[in-house]
């Protein structure tokens, strides 16, 4: 009787193990050998007891183990009640690996050499692609060409609200640039963003083997943002800030040389230290990188006069930052320039070697201190990391403040991933923005940090470790990538390719359920049941929250992943 019940007992949880859905979540471009490796198992089940093991291409079992209990429930981070982890890092060797949960489901990872390399060139091929002032498929014709004068508008009061043409009638040449996201817009801040953290991948690209073209495409996209950059300072009463207004999103879908505004968009001016320090920090980058290399040196001058005149010109009128607002629209408001003067006056040391501007650094380190937070609007850690190595005891505290910060939400309990920020809109740039950050103050620290676990955590999240188990870089070469930009072009253009495009990946559910009536999502979607009460995510064209990407999370992919593969590639 006693062996009837037990055998019973025993086929009862067999046949809810049976039953069980399992959801793996695994970086689908594949683990470096190097690298820190797991992946997560998501259950509607109980798993704990349950064995689970990894076979090589030989079908030998290489690593076995039992699931504890699960490391989470149901959270802001998780949908499903029951979460694992099955830890990899000891797998070295090259190759396919399968791995078994029970008789419920076998999936496969790769490890490999490099596995994300071939992704830095289809990014910076996908940001060309959102060039303005030149040729555009399918049809080859200049986008927005009338940019080439464009009206000076300047504000009529000290809001940010009131504008209007210049009291000087006059024009500027604002030709070229890259539109910031899904719409025509040209925005000086993330135009400088852009074009500066390039040119900080320039510098660390290449460590390991890449072809000598792909990092002069590199070189060449930076090349076109600071062609733009140095026409921001035209002359000594004009610095623009923005070209295009609200009126872009008030027209319907057109392609850029079919745009009724063109030869219509205004300029915006003002002495803005948040545009002109991080505008001023780009250009001296650049002449700095041209004056050290023999074959560019020759380029070099242009940048430093104008990086040093922008600089002393913010200085100089010690003006309140500016950004254009329209009803509710607010574009770029970015409301301390502490940490973008900070950055361009370390960035004019480096180029000058000028103790003045070293002293007005770490001013400004002072009255920037830590930020809390990562975007194109606190770039704090990044100016803080580059005064590192000549002002430690001042930016220090600042740098270890921070990531301490980020480190202890990616460790609170329930947050399976491990991710560095809280959930917000565009939350996967700043993911990057974390990771990249910790991966600099490792490589000072000589290798060693208490972040370090950032970057694989972020990398694998960005790759298919996450709820919806979706890479979130549009790519021929990863199985289960996003598919459906939301952009203009693309939506008139489907034939076109994306690849390399990053998406602005889950955002917060509050924003997203304020602006849903504008997604015209289906209700039944495959996404829907691994979103949470924070965090939603949806591969639909329309949904701008999450798949529209912007030329500022496309630099910061392009100098996380290349952060990366110094990191791990051989």
């Amino acid at each position: 009787m006693y062996r009837i019940i037990t055998l019973v007992f025993l086929f009862l949880i067999q046949h809810t193990f049976l039953r069980a859905e399992i959801y793996p979540r695994y970086n689908h471009a594949g683990y470096a050998a190097k690298a820190t490796k797991s992946c997560m198992i998501l259950s509607d089940e109980n798993l704990s007891g349950q064995q689970w093991s990894i076979k090589n291409a030989g079908s030998a079992i290489v690593l076995k183990g039992i699931f504890s209990i699960s490391i989470s429930g149901i959270s802001e981070h998780t949908p499903k009640p029951f979460n694992y982890e099955v830890e990899f890092s000891s797998l070295k060797q090259e190759g396919v690996y399968i791995i078994s949960i029970g008789s419920i489901k076998d999936f496969s990872i790769e490890i490999k050499n490099n596995p994300t390399g071939f992704l830095i060139p289809e990014m910076v091929g996908f940001l060309k692609k959102q060039r303005s002032g030149q040729p555009i498929l399918p049809d080859n014709k200049i986008g927005h060409d009338g940019d080439n004068k464009c009206r000076v508008y300047e504000k009529k009061k000290s809001t940010n609200t009131s504008w209007d043409t210049a009291k000087t009638e006059r024009y500027v040449d604002m030709l070229g640039g890259w539109y910031d996201a899904g719409d025509y817009l040209k925005f000086t801040q993330t135009t400088a963003y852009t074009t500066y953290f390039l040119l900080r991948t320039y510098e660390e690209y290449p460590i390991h083997t890449h072809a000598d073209e792909d990092k002069k495409a590199l070189l060449d996209e930076a090349l076109w943002g600071l062609a733009y950059l140095l026409k921001t300072m035209p002359d000594d009463s004009t610095f623009i800030i923005q070209v295009g207004n609200a009126a872009d999103h008030k027209q319907s879908k057109r392609m850029p040389y079919d745009d009724a505004l063109n030869g219509s968009r205004p300029a915006y001016c003002d002495f803005s230290p948040t545009q002109m320090g991080l505008t001023a920090a780009a250009l001296a980058l650049a002449a700095n990188i041209f004056e050290s290399n023999a074959s560019l040196k020759i380029k070099s001058k242009p940048y430093r006069d104008k990086a040093i005149q922008i600089y002393k010109k913010a200085m100089a009128t010690n003006k309140a930052p500016a950004w254009f607002e329209e009803g509710w629209e607010k574009f770029y408001s970015d409301e301390s320039s502490y940490d973008n003067m900070e950055l361009a006056a370390v960035e004019i040391y480096r180029l000058t070697q000028d103790e003045l501007y070293l002293d007005q650094a770490k001013i400004y380190a002072q009255k920037a201190g830590p930020a809390y937070w990562v975007s194109w609007g606190n770039l704090n850690l990044t100016a803080h990391l580059r005064l590192l190595q000549y002002a430690p005891s001042i930016v220090q505290p600042y740098i270890t403040t921070d990531l301490t910060h980020f480190n202890s939400i990616a460790t609170k309990n329930g947050n399976i991933w491990r991710l560095p920020h809280t959930y917000t809109w565009a939350t996967l740039y700043s993911f990057m923005g974390v990771a990249s950050s910790s991966m600099v103050y490792s490589k000072w620290n000589g290798g060693t940090s208490p972040y370090q676990r950032m970057d694989t955590d972020v990398l694998n999240y960005t790759l298919g470790q996450n709820n919806w188990g979706t890479s979130l870089i549009i790519t021929d070469k990863i199985p289960g990538s996003v598919k459906n930009i939301f952009s203009q072009m693309y939506t008139l253009h489907p034939e076109l390719s994306a690849n390399g495009a990053i998406a602005e990946g889950p955002g917060d559910k509050k924003t997203h359920d304020e602006l849903m009536k504008y997604f015209n999502i289906p209700k039944t979607n495959a996404f829907e049941s691994f979103n949470t009460t924070s965090v939603v995510f949806y591969d639909y064209n329309s949904d701008f929250q999450c798949m529209e990407t912007s030329i500022g999370g496309m630099a910061d992919g392009i100098y996380f992943f290349t952060l990366v593969n110094n990191m791990y590639g051989k």
